[in-house]
């Protein structure tokens, strides 16, 4: 499986891949730090999922699941988005734009991430 994983935190992007690693998912994990830099990625490769931090310096979560919907070669791709933030307003309007499931980092576990 192909990821993108798309996070400003280090931290949290270690948390993410060490997570896949104790799953029993196979999974070639590329990281991006930005919208911006997960948008240039996406763009010149195809991914099986796209985890997805949703607060991030400039443009968050949102603006990228958007622009991803946008393409219509997009839908076979899942999208997670992964916050800090138990917000249910913020999770609907993940959903609504396109996101498969909104994960709280507190709940990222190797469990979880087979589940999704």
């Amino acid at each position: 499986m192909k990821v993108l994983l798309v996070d400003d935190d280090q931290l949290d992007r270690q948390l993410v891949i060490r997570s896949l690693k104790k799953s029993e998912i196979s999974a070639h994990v590329t990281e991006a730090k930005t919208v911006e830099e997960g948008l240039q990625l996406y763009s010149a490769d195809q991914y099986d999922v796209v985890l997805l931090d949703y607060s991030m310096p400039k443009r968050n979560g949102l603006d990228m699941i958007i622009e991803i919907r946008n393409d219509t070669q997009s839908y076979n791709t899942a999208i997670i988005i992964i916050s800090s933030a138990e917000n249910e307003a913020l999770a609907i309007d993940c959903l609504k734009a396109g996101a498969q499931d909104f994960l709280l980092k507190s709940d990222i576990t190797a469990t979880h991430l087979a589940e999704h």
